[in-house]
């Protein structure tokens, strides 16, 4: 483990066309553009074609960021993924994360299709919470 990043996932918002966050239920689809302006990089973030409260999208996204993994142990699940998440950039390269509930503290997760470890439950009910108030 002294190898690994506890870091899920690392995305440079400015690197990305779309980002989109699936629970059981919906799907978010976010349609993402940065511009250069003034030496300073401008990001705008759009859903269901309105665009959205950058700082409201940001405490999301910073949520999604921040996830670490807290155990590298890898448990294969036949579940369905509760959560995923998918980056798409602007090269068209995708980086997809899924998570599976495995009790109620914890969730495995996968990047791109590979068992990664664990992550604690909490974290991705903040990610859920910052998620209802970005899209509000």
């Amino acid at each position: 483990t002294d190898f690994y990043s506890t870091w899920v996932c690392m995305e440079d918002i400015t690197s990305l066309s779309a980002f989109t966050f699936k629970t059981a239920n919906k799907t978010y689809e976010f349609s993402v553009s940065s511009k250069e302006k003034d030496d300073e990089v401008e990001t705008t973030v759009t859903y269901n074609g309105k665009e959205l409260n950058y700082d409201s999208f940001a405490e999301f996204y910073m949520e999604c960021l921040s996830l670490n993994c807290t155990d590298f142990s890898t448990e294969k699940v036949s579940s369905s993924p509760e959560y995923t998440m998918i980056f798409t950039k602007k090269d068209k390269t995708v980086k997809t994360y899924e998570f599976f509930e495995l009790s109620g503290a914890r969730y495995a997760y996968k990047e791109n299709g590979v068992y990664m470890g664990k992550v604690n439950s909490s974290a991705i009910n903040k990610i859920e919470k910052a998620l209802k108030k970005a899209v509000k």
